[in-house]
């Protein structure tokens, strides 16, 4: 996890780096219902980080179609 975090990335590729990394780490000593919730909590946090990315790239073109109706 330290080679993700001092990377060259940008922020969202490395928050899916890592997101990557605890999904493939194996939590054995869980039970079933401990690994649903995780993984409920893991899927959350990458479609938040998702929809972040998605709505920069809606407001910059809005802001573009504004500009040009002007």
């Amino acid at each position: 996890m330290e080679v993700i975090l001092k990377s060259r990335k940008d922020a969202y590729d490395k928050k899916l780096a890592l997101f990557n990394c605890l999904k493939n780490i194996e939590l054995k000593d869980l039970e079933p219902l401990e690994e649903k919730r995780i993984n409920f909590l893991l899927q959350g946090r990458l479609y938040n980080e998702l929809a972040k990315r998605c709505m920069k790239e809606y407001k910059k073109l809005t802001v573009e179609d504004f500009g040009k109706k002007e």
